[in-house]
């Protein structure tokens, strides 16, 4: 089941390649973008640096952002509103159910392909993040902290990006635009409220508790993650199970 699960998700990822180049390009710029901002974020909660830095941005990024990591988001089918009525994804499981394929074999093949993407997008963003932040604000986080942010927010980005597998194959092309546009609502609303209680952004927060409690918080959310990943492959096989595609 594996190997048949590995043969059938590189053959996709070889097709999407180019997209898959794309998506990698527009990881990079949010990569940059995000360098210059959680450097200032740095700097003003450990240092006296400037508080002219973009808040909402870094909740932004790193909330929704990163979790779309799993998602070769610059394909087509995120790309233009006629996915919700070709609904491409359907029609590509469509084909796949007529196939000799189990189930698990099928949902398996979609979690290695979010998990490819997802890897390989968050070591680009970290990668680039990391160049920068030695040259912006070496002085205060330690490698160890640094780290430990990285992996706190990498589990966090693993526990949910698995529903980007879910939507595509699981439902159909209105749920895949519905489904974000609700998530973008839903976090507005979260941020706006979260910053009044604790006049702190989520971010800032994962800072301070990570120069707390170091490892403590990433080895948790790290394991969130995976529990997370597994969620999303057994409720993507029951999905795919009961589902009629013809």
């Amino acid at each position: 089941m594996i190997q048949q699960a590995m043969w059938l998700a590189r053959k996709e990822i070889k097709q999407q390649f180019v997209p898959f180049l794309f998506t990698m390009a527009v990881t990079s710029f949010f990569a940059t973008a995000t360098t210059l901002q959680l450097s200032m974020a740095v700097e003003y909660i450990f240092g006296e640096g400037s508080t002219d830095y973009k808040s909402l941005f870094l909740d932004l990024i790193f909330l929704l952002i990163t979790p779309s990591f799993a998602a070769i988001f610059m394909s087509s089918p995120y790309l233009t509103f006629r996915t919700i009525k070709e609904d491409p994804f359907s029609k590509r499981m469509a084909l796949f159910r007529a196939l000799p394929i189990s189930i698990k074999t099928l949902a398996l093949s979609r979690i290695i392909i979010m998990l490819i993407t997802f890897l390989s997008l968050s070591i680009i963003f970290y990668l680039i993040i990391s160049i920068g932040l030695t040259q912006l604000s070496p002085t205060y986080l330690t490698p160890m902290e640094w780290m430990s942010f990285m992996v706190f927010w990498f589990g966090y980005a693993l526990a949910i990006g698995g529903y980007n597998s879910f939507i595509e194959y699981g439902t159909n092309g209105r749920v895949l635009y519905i489904v974000p546009t609700i998530i973008l609502l839903s976090f507005f609303l979260f941020w706006y409220f979260f910053r009044r209680i604790t006049d702190r952004s989520v971010v800032e927060l994962s800072l301070l508790m990570i120069k707390e409690y170091q490892w403590i918080p990433a080895i948790t959310f790290l394991l969130i993650g995976i529990a997370g990943c597994t969620f999303w492959y057994y409720l993507l096989s029951n999905r795919l199970r009961r589902r009629d595609y013809l």
